[in-house]
């Protein structure tokens, strides 16, 4: 598969989930991490980040866990309710 020139975050989950096809089952809160570490822009909130990785990982017949989210304070990650595309 030829990356493309402009990575989408379909792409890099997919790309993630592949990279975790021997593992089982998929962790979503590593998953949010990792993918979190690559995309610092990414627009989704955690829930559709999961929806996206739950999405993928079904599509290619592997496990899901869904551990939660991860530690938000520490990671400097944006639970749903605090994403800044959301008005308060």
């Amino acid at each position: 598969m030829r990356q493309p020139t402009h990575r989408t975050i379909e792409w890099t989950v997919e790309q993630y989930i592949l990279s975790r096809s021997g593992r089982r089952p998929v962790s979503t809160r590593d998953a949010i991490r990792a993918l979190r570490a690559v995309m610092h822009k990414c627009a989704l909130s955690d829930r559709e980040l999961t929806d996206l990785i739950a999405k993928c990982a079904v599509q290619r017949h592997l496990d899901i866990s869904f551990d939660g989210y991860p530690d938000l304070p520490a990671e400097g990650l944006l639970p749903s309710h605090d994403h800044p595309s959301q008005s308060r």
